[in-house]
């Protein structure tokens, strides 16, 4: 292409997204071949390009508080500091004691983070306490529990309960606020702001504190909240502490130039040039180059470079929750007795301490949760509003919560419990309680990142699809179920 003397403009147009030039070399000679040396201009750069990943879902990690860690610590009279702690009670304690000096409790957790890798983005976390009891009214005098987060070492250097925990400084303080509980149904919740989320340690553990907006109201009464440790036997009502991340982190990707081969002439002989004539120039208003038979030169075509960036990824949204939803619609279905929760089934909507009862339940001692001897009730119509829900909603976890007790503990009494998405046609792999106690306890099945082996869809769980099934399984027919409550929670984003 002939050019006139003076500045000239190269536009390159992209025909894709995703075009990289690393250089432009310009020449007078038509049948030039770059190759990349220096007198042909600066060589081909080594520098990459950096092509972000597409988004991965987040992984959700549970984790059980440290027994031997978590516990509470009583104030010193009325000093703001610690007095000797306790790491054995049943039961964790906030709030403030009678007595003159109105005390203050503060509460301790500790979890093993360290499972975290070290490159990990933290989404989202939140802790959970089971509410176990309460005494005065604490919520009124002292207000909401706060949630202070430990430096990577502990409150004081360690993890243990010291005394210095009590007024140790925080790497985040009231980094959550705990949801308000009153009574053994209930699950306190609390999630992380982002200064939370920036100081979970994963080298170690993570601690937490939790504490009263007031340190004591002055009444001389006790306001106490009590929430069970992980000193409890059953692994379903111990502190946990919730955490989705991911690792997705934009990789380094330097673009591959890999001609099919080195672009060669040959000729049966050595090449002469043997021009008919020396080439003239004649000078007019543009000079014109004119040569006799100049031999050309065709190399092998090298494959143009491509590549393919990835999408930049779109923040991951962060999990929202449906909160504990109801039934409003039950029946009995064939198996064992036929009759299944025949006395009061409706108790089963709400928590009340009222209760739907499976009697002498089955006809058969084999305690498999399929057994066709096995006592079995619907339960469906939880009117599961899912926010905005729509093509990109990704449901991430299904919990089911059974408030029941039993008669006696003999036959290794338990409840099974599966789930339909299709009006009840099809059914997930049934989970099983631990055996029931004979005083109402409440059991969790299924975890905010447990789908119970379905991917599901937002449309699955409609009041037309969603299905509920519960089996009262024993080695003996002897056994009265009880059931207070049968409650789901949708996890999703």
């Amino acid at each position: 292409m002939p050019l006139t003397a003076g500045d000239h403009t190269l536009t390159l147009w992209m025909q894709t997204d995703g075009l990289l030039v690393d250089r432009v070399v310009l020449s007078t000679n038509a049948n030039l071949l770059p190759t990349g040396s220096s007198e042909q201009g600066p060589a081909e750069s080594n520098a990459p390009a950096t092509c972000p990943e597409r988004p991965t879902a987040p992984t959700w990690l549970v984790l059980s508080s440290i027994a031997a860690e978590d516990g509470f610590i009583q104030e010193l009279g009325n000093t703001n500091t610690g007095a000797t702690p306790n790491s054995t009670a049943a039961q964790l304690r906030v709030g403030d004691s009678q007595g003159t000096a109105n005390r203050q409790y503060k509460g301790f957790l500790s979890f093993d983070t360290a499972t975290i890798p070290d490159e990990a983005t933290v989404l989202q976390a939140w802790v959970q306490l089971k509410h176990a009891s309460l005494a005065g009214d604490p919520y009124a005098t002292l207000g909401n529990i706060a949630v202070d987060i430990a430096p990577a070492a502990g409150f004081s250097g360690s993890y243990g309960l010291e005394s210095a925990d009590f007024q140790a400084t925080a790497a985040a303080s009231q980094a959550a606020t705990l949801s308000q509980s009153f009574s053994t149904a209930d699950w306190a919740r609390g999630f992380w702001d982002g200064a939370g989320l920036a100081v979970i340690n994963v080298a170690g553990k993570t601690q937490l504190r939790l504490v009263f907006g007031l340190a004591d109201d002055g009444d001389g009464a006790n306001d106490i909240l009590y929430y069970e440790t992980s000193e409890h036997s059953d692994s379903y009502l111990r502190p946990q502490l919730i955490i989705a991340y991911t690792t997705a982190t934009p990789p380094t990707v330097t673009p591959s130039f890999t001609p099919s081969a080195t672009p060669t002439t040959t000729p049966s002989a050595t090449p002469s040039l043997t021009p008919s004539a020396t080439p003239s120039f004649t000078p007019s208003a543009t000079p014109s180059l004119t040569p006799s038979a100049t031999p050309t030169h065709t190399p092998t075509p090298s494959p143009t470079p491509s590549f393919t960036p990835s999408p930049t990824p779109s923040p991951t949204p962060l999990v929202r929750t449906t909160g504990w939803r109801s039934p409003s619609a039950q029946t009995a279905v064939s198996g064992g007795d036929n009759n299944g929760f025949e006395t009061s089934p409706t108790q089963g909507y709400s928590d009340d301490g009222l209760f739907a009862q499976d009697l002498n339940s089955g006809t058969t001692t084999n305690a498999s949760c399929t057994h066709a001897g096995k006592d079995k009730h619907l339960f469906y119509d939880y009117n599961i509003a899912l926010f905005s829900p729509g093509a990109g909603t990704t449901i991430n976890g299904i919990e089911v919560r059974l408030d029941a007790k039993v008669d006696n503990t003999l036959g290794s009494p338990r409840l099974c419990v599966q789930l339909s998405w299709d009006g009840g046609l099809t059914w997930t792999t049934s989970k099983v309680t631990a055996v029931l106690n004979p005083t109402e306890t409440s059991y969790i099945l299924g975890s905010p990142a447990d789908p119970w082996g379905h991917v599901w869809q937002p449309n699955e769980l409609t009041n037309t699809n969603f299905r509920l099934r519960v089996i009262s399984i024993a080695s003996s027919t002897d056994r009265d179920f009880s059931l207070d409550w049968l409650a789901v929670q949708v996890y999703y984003q």
